[in-house]
């Protein structure tokens, strides 16, 4: 298992479970490569979660706790304008993260 391969799973189970427990999340789910079947190392990860607009900001918040806890945040982009109406969408760069590894939140 390469350092990408072995990252992302990390990851994944250190960001699941604080949004599965907050509850003004409706749902999540890995989009992306990985939701068609795609993934490689080269792949990064796209996270989307459900959750009321005006909580988008509670939402971030998770996330970016959780994704700390992990490797710290050196970088975040927000996308502005909004790229959907009713959709936030962040970029990471994690310190310590494989090179291709680059998550992003959908709000």
């Amino acid at each position: 298992m390469n350092e990408a391969t072995a990252f992302k799973p990390r990851l994944l189970n250190g960001l699941l479970p604080p949004l599965e427990a907050a509850r003004f999340v409706a749902g999540c789910w890995e989009g992306g490569s990985a939701a068609t079947g795609r993934a490689d190392e080269y792949s990064d990860l796209d996270l989307c979660v459900v959750s009321a607009a005006e909580r988008a900001p509670d939402v971030f918040a998770l996330l970016e706790s959780a994704l700390a806890a992990h490797a710290p945040i050196t970088h975040t982009w927000c996308v502005e304008p909004p790229p959907f109406p009713g959709m936030v969408q962040r970029f990471y760069l994690l310190a310590g993260a494989p090179r291709f590894l680059r998550p992003i939140a959908r709000c």
